[in-house]
């Protein structure tokens, strides 16, 4: 026969168990389990910065380039050809001359890769 002692014990044990449980000091939290099969949306090893080399195809093609507007203090002469490092890759980017007097080219678009990018003007 079990005793009033074990009884009242056995009942104490239950009513903390209970009233940890139901107050959330013993509360369980399952994390939902991470997907590893899954790729990642952005890769850290994909560049954000490409590079451009300007080539000038003719005697009147020459002057500092601009890129989306923004001077690259770069000064592509005639017949030469510059590079240009860290342009917006996976981007349509805009680039014209300006020469010496302030007079622009036309202006030429070029969507960047990762890798060497070329453009050539072959004409003011």
């Amino acid at each position: 026969m079990i005793s009033n002692k074990r009884i009242f014990i056995i009942f104490l044990a239950i009513s903390i168990l209970i009233i940890a449980v139901t107050t959330g000091c013993m509360s369980i939290s399952i994390s939902p389990p991470v997907p590893h099969c899954c790729p990642e949306t952005s890769s850290p090893n994909i560049p954000k910065i490409c590079n451009l080399t300007v080539q000038s195809n003719s005697g009147a093609v020459y002057g500092y380039v601009y890129i989306n507007g923004i001077s690259s203090d770069i000064y592509l002469d005639c017949w030469q050809t510059v590079f240009i490092p860290d342009v917006p890759c996976n981007q349509t980017i805009s680039v014209f001359l300006i020469d010496e007097w302030g007079i622009m080219s036309h202006t030429e678009y070029i969507v960047t890769s990762y890798g060497e990018n070329k453009l050539v003007f072959s004409f003011w």
